[in-house]
């Protein structure tokens, strides 16, 4: 016995939803951590600290003989 044609609409229609809920969580998540990354260079700036732990983390500063 054959199924039903709109067992697989059915079907398709909970793999999109699936995906779509997927979606939206993943841009949730970036969105939040985005933000809390944003919120801590804020916190660290309104302290009077450098906006990132390590600065100088790839090149350290040109120094200057005097």
């Amino acid at each position: 016995m054959d199924s039903p044609v709109w067992s697989n609409d059915i079907l398709y229609l909970k793999e999109m939803i699936a995906t779509i809920s997927v979606t939206i969580a993943i841009t949730i998540g970036c969105f939040y951590l985005s933000r809390r990354a944003d919120r801590k260079r804020a916190d660290r700036l309104a302290h009077g600290l450098p906006a990132a732990k390590r600065p100088y983390a790839t090149r350290p500063p040109e120094r200057t003989h005097d």
